[in-house]
């Protein structure tokens, strides 16, 4: 993919179903956290990042890997990619003048691999993303992409079977 279609030109912050969500998406939960943990083994990455959307922006719902919950919107690499409906990774994020001044290429270690995978509601509207990093380039495998979006609709299922979705 050329570098200029991997990165957003416009504001995405459109509608979004979250908040018609009973619930608040910013309270921990165990079994998101557990969704983080599963993908950080599977995909062999550094740390991986649960984000979601609502009315006031992006949020981290999970973690692990990483020992930080910072504010989605402002700080995190993933909402430089384009918000696709599908899997998009960057091998080197050094080679992009777009990271240059991310929280995350400025301090030790350095994420160095991004990879970001939608959840997207069964209406098809983009409700988060599971985002990956890596300390070292790389690229995922095929069957670590497929666990991916397996991972991602999961999440909706799981979202929807909770009657979080409507």
């Amino acid at each position: 993919m050329a570098s200029d279609e991997l990165f957003d030109k416009n504001d995405h912050s459109g509608p979004t179903e979250l908040p018609r969500y009973p619930v608040e998406f910013r309270d921990p939960d165990p079994y998101f956290d557990d969704i983080a943990k599963l993908t950080l083994n599977i995909c062999e990455v550094s740390s991986v990042v649960v984000t979601f959307m609502d009315a006031r922006g992006n949020f981290i719902k999970a973690a692990a890997g990483v020992e930080f919950y910072m504010d989605a919107q402002k700080n995190f690499m993933c909402n430089l990619l384009i918000e696709k409906t599908n899997y998009i990774e960057v091998e080197d994020t050094l080679k992009y003048e777009q990271f240059k001044f991310s929280p995350l290429l400025l301090e030790n270690p350095i994420m160095r691999f991004l990879g970001k995978m939608p959840i997207m509601s069964r209406r098809g509207t983009l409700l988060g993303s599971i985002c990956l990093m890596n300390q070292k380039s790389r690229k995922l495998n095929k069957d670590q992409i497929t666990s991916l979006e397996i991972i991602s609709r999961i999440i909706t299922a799981h979202l929807e079977s909770n009657k979080l979705i409507h």
